[in-house]
């Protein structure tokens, strides 16, 4: 091909003269930025000036001799064989690793690929580039891997932009990679987009090119540029160049290639050059590759067949477009590994892909993202209404975050009713989908786009500004089947206009392809975000509706399914509105973020939108919780939550239809709270069905909160009783003080200091994990517990202790450090380890404190007081530890307890 700009002696042979001196001339100037390409990422295969010399023999493979090629096409795709990689090394941006570490899109890759962490590594590698701004200078490998990324996924995009920009050298002007300014003028930008072409999908080459290009004033009137034509021919010349010249032998350990990077190494320094054979590519090996290097050849084998893709598609938009077709249009043994083997070899091992697949897609995705992930409708029914949310919340947050300056609008929820069904349709007025986002995003099962590249892409900033989504698992979506079979969804981007409103519509579940499709002028939407309708199959109100959860039994006006959203998204950084069936306006579920502001009493409201208020019991338990709700930090000073003490469970007239407690993550509802307080807390999801939430606040912060509340707690003059609840909590954080009782004893309810007193008076004691009791019968006070083996109570006996079970240890609360050493390991098993087993499961519970206080009681080491325990296997397993205590109204009961002493009594079996 290079034939074309030798020198001919003909009328043309000085602008031939002119093209291919200027072209040296560019190649001399790009030689040490694509030198430099192996500096930065020292694993990648060959990107040197040697790549871009051997794709000359690489096209002249695929071009029939007849095809049609003029020396001002050669010229320009061969600026654009030197230029497409440039952007994989550090040269390539003439403010080299600081001009690329300042930038949005990389501190927006970082934040995508390291989230939290990406602020510590993003002030190592800023700290790094001040002493040595080189791969070799950069201290951490997550700073290289991403360095690594950036330069891959953006290289392309750079190589389009890297002829208008200069470089200054050592005198201080301004150096170009293409030097002749005529040629850098009218071929420049031409040059740029064929080489950023080659990163671009075969179908978007007609609207990413220009069309045919006249001659440059005073050139042959014959010499046009076809840039689809050359694009084409880069595109599939860089493809197939995959032999040993990317990956010489002799530099393999002196690159060093690891991880993805040497498979490429090991299956391309042992291909061959390619062959032309009846239209066919055909690659084969100098050896077989043998099982230590067969990941190896299966990228090999994938490769192959991205070649042949890339073939046929780039022949059949040849054909399409009347182009000259290439003279290769396959590759050969792409069709199956087995075919492939025949050509490069295997040893000592079948080419035989046995990786998991999935047969049948639809029934995935209904298990997966339907009742088997969230439970039945008739369980929770508000399972697609909370996704949706999820959804409708990241797009108008990102929308917030991308263009701070324009307020966004609520979130709006609506239902009606016709003859036929109830609709549920949910509007956001967020950043919107392109038809391509409603592919590979929201179709995409389990693949959540917020941090893909296509996003840094469209929403620059978005993600370094920290942006955090509500979704996280990519499959939420789905989980509109279990309500609807007609779903349909109409959206239009950010930065679209009216007329590219899509429509993506579901007519029968996932049992027919939806269609995607432009929307009528009634659809089009005036304003960018996202609208979601469902044609549901049940009445909102039935057994198997979306709001079955709430057991109304009447379709909800405004004000209750204001309360019902206001519930499921008390979180919410957000705002929402309402409208319900046969309502004209929207009304205001919540507000962003109002649950910060909002009173104990109403946030109390909050979480019971069903309940009548005027309730006494209610009433009570209300004032209790708005005097003593607190708010509580994260480890990044973020309020997370605002609780209370669980007391309001032990109060004479708390009842089981109130909530006290819900948890959230993203702002919305997790159906399993957090025991042992009561109020709102934010977190994490602990996985894709939010079933439950991983708390980030530290054992310190919940310490401070703790005691806190243990003031607030005495200030309300609340029974003992009441506290004594309270007190396993202060246990499992490791805040044991003399406020609160931990013990009820026949002398009443035990501060701690009290407590190890009464130790000091027994040689044992027997501990009970039930409920205490004190009633004054004749003028005598009885102090007594319920057993729950027993349907009498039992009088408390003078060696006998009642402590909370304190369960609190197994909720998502942070507990305490564990204050016993581990024993040495031995073999066989010694008996201090299984005490040390048992001990992690309760050591935050007030049956420790009372070994802890009786430790101190009897100055004994806390390891010797867990020696002499009684009860170690589960309560309830068998009769061996449970003591006779006297019944209230004669005779005795047996009861399950824990017996620590000095001298053990053994109970006589019934």
């Amino acid at each position: 091909m290079k034939s074309f700009l030798e020198r001919k002696e003909d009328v043309h042979a000085a602008h031939r003269a002119h093209l291919k001196s200027s072209f040296l001339l560019f190649r001399d100037h790009v030689g040490p930025i694509a030198a430099d390409i192996s500096l930065s990422v020292p694993g990648y295969t060959d990107h040197s000036l040697t790549h871009c010399d051997s794709l000359w023999e690489t096209a002249s493979l695929l071009l029939p001799e007849d095809y049609p090629i003029n020396p001002a096409e050669a010229f320009v795709l061969g600026g654009a064989f030197l230029i497409h990689d440039l952007g994989m090394g550090l040269s390539a941006y003439p403010g080299g690793l600081r001009e690329i570490i300042e930038s949005t899109a990389w501190k927006d890759l970082l934040t995508g690929l390291f989230d939290d962490r990406s602020s510590d590594i993003q002030a190592s590698i800023v700290e790094d580039c001040e002493k040595n701004a080189t791969w070799d200078g950069i201290s951490k490998a997550e700073a290289k891997q991403g360095l690594t990324i950036f330069l891959r996924s953006r290289h392309a995009q750079q190589a389009g932009n890297i002829l208008s920009q200069t470089w200054d050298v050592s005198n201080g002007q301004p150096e170009y990679l293409l030097p002749d300014t005529q040629l850098r003028h009218f071929y420049g930008e031409v040059i740029g987009k064929i080489a950023k072409s080659h990163w671009s999908d075969v179908s978007r080459l007609p609207q990413e090119l220009p069309g045919i290009l006249g001659p440059i004033p005073g050139f042959p009137p014959e010499w046009t540029v076809n840039a689809t034509k050359l694009a084409c021919v880069l595109r599939l010349a860089d493809a197939i160049h995959i032999d040993a010249r990317r990956a010489n032998p002799l530099q393999t350990p002196h690159r060093n290639p690891q991880g993805a990077s040497l498979a490429h190494w090991q299956f391309q320094e042992r291909l061959l050059t390619p062959q032309l054979e009846d239209q066919r590519l055909v690659f084969t090996s100098s050896e077989a590759f043998g099982v230590e290097i067969s990941d190896a050849w299966w990228l090999a084998y994938d490769t192959v067949k991205m070649i042949d893709s890339e073939l046929r598609r780039v022949d059949n938009l040849c054909a399409d477009l009347h182009l000259p077709r290439l003279a290769a249009h396959a590759a050969a043994g792409a069709e199956s590994p087995e075919r492939f083997a025949a050509f490069v070899g295997t040893q000592g091992w079948e080419p035989v892909d046995a990786r998991p697949y999935i047969g049948d897609q639809n029934l995935v995705i209904k298990s997966l993202g339907g009742e088997a992930l969230y439970g039945s409708m008739q369980t929770d029914g508000l399972v697609p209404v909370r996704e949706l949310l999820a959804n409708a919340m990241d797009a108008t947050r990102a929308y917030r975050m991308a263009f701070p300056e324009t307020a966004a609008r609520a979130v709006q929820v609506s239902l009606s009713r016709s003859s036929e069904c109830d609709t549920f349709l949910i509007r956001d007025f967020g950043v919107g989908m392109s038809a391509d986002d409603v592919v590979t995003k929201l179709c995409n099962f389990g693949v959540s786009g917020w941090r893909d590249e296509a996003t840094r892409t469209a929403l620059p900033g978005l993600l370094s500004s920290g942006y955090r989504t509500t979704g996280q698992f990519g499959i939420g979506f789905f989980s509109v089947f279990m309500a609807a079979d007609r779903v349909r969804v109409i959206t239009r981007h950010v930065e679209a206009a009216k007329a590219e409103t899509f429509v993506l519509d579901f007519k029968n579940g996932l049992d027919e392809r939806p269609i995607l499709r432009p929307g009528t002028r009634s659809e089009q939407l005036l304003e960018p975000g996202t609208i979601v309708e469902l044609s549901l199959k049940e009445r909102v109100e039935s057994n198997l509706g979306i709001l079955s959860r709430t057991a109304l039994n009447v379709a909800p006006d405004n004000t209750l399914l204001c309360g019902i959203i206001r519930a499921l998204a008390l979180t919410s950084d957000q705002s929402i509105d309402v409208r319900s069936i046969g309502e004209t306006y929207f009304v205001n579920a919540i507000s962003g973020d109002q649950w910060l502001t909002d009173t104990g009493r109403d946030l109390f409201d909050h979480l019971n939108p069903l309940v009548r208020k005027h309730n006494p019991s209610f009433l009570r338990a209300r004032s209790t919780f708005d005097a003593l709700v607190r708010p509580i930090e994260d480890t990044t000073g973020r309020v997370v939550g605002r609780i209370a003490v669980d007391v309001i469970g032990r109060t004479a007239d708390a009842t089981y239809w109130m909530t006290t407690r819900r948890s959230y993550s993203g702002g919305l509802e997790s159906p399993r709270s957090v025991h042992g307080v009561v109020g709102v807390l934010e977190g994490n999801p602990s996985g894709a069905a939010r079933s439950a939430i991983n708390l980030q606040i530290s054992l310190e912060a919940f310490q401070s909160w703790f005691k806190a509340q243990v003031t607030a707690l005495n200030e309300l003059e609340i029974e003992p009783v009441v506290l004594f609840s309270a007190s396993a909590l202060g246990v499992n954080l490791g805040v044991v003080g003399d406020e609160l009782p931990l013990a009820f004893s026949t002398e009443g309810f035990l501060s701690r200091s009290a407590l190890v007193q009464f130790l000091a008076g027994c040689n044992e004691i027997f501990v009970f994990t039930e409920p205490p009791l004190e009633y004054e019968i004749d003028g005598t006070l009885l102090r007594m517990f319920m057993p729950e083996t027993s349907d009498a109570l039992a009088i408390v006996g003078p060696n006998m202790l009642i402590v909370e079970e304190g369960s609190y240890g197994l909720s998502a609360l942070a507990t305490r450090p564990n204050d016993m050493p581990a024993p040495e390991v031995k073999d066989p098993v010694s008996a201090d380890e299984y005490l040390f087993a048992w001990w992690e499961r309760i050591y935050h519970q007030p049956l420790a404190e009372v070994m802890r206080c009786a430790s101190e009681a009897w100055r004994m080491p806390l390891l010797e007081v867990a020696r002499i325990v009684e009860g170690l296997s589960e309560r309830g397993n068998g009769d061996d530890f449970r003591v006779e205590v006297d019944r209230f109204g004669g005779g005795v009961v047996k009861v399950d307890a824990f017996r620590i002493g000095k001298a053990i009594v053994t109970e006589d079996d019934d």
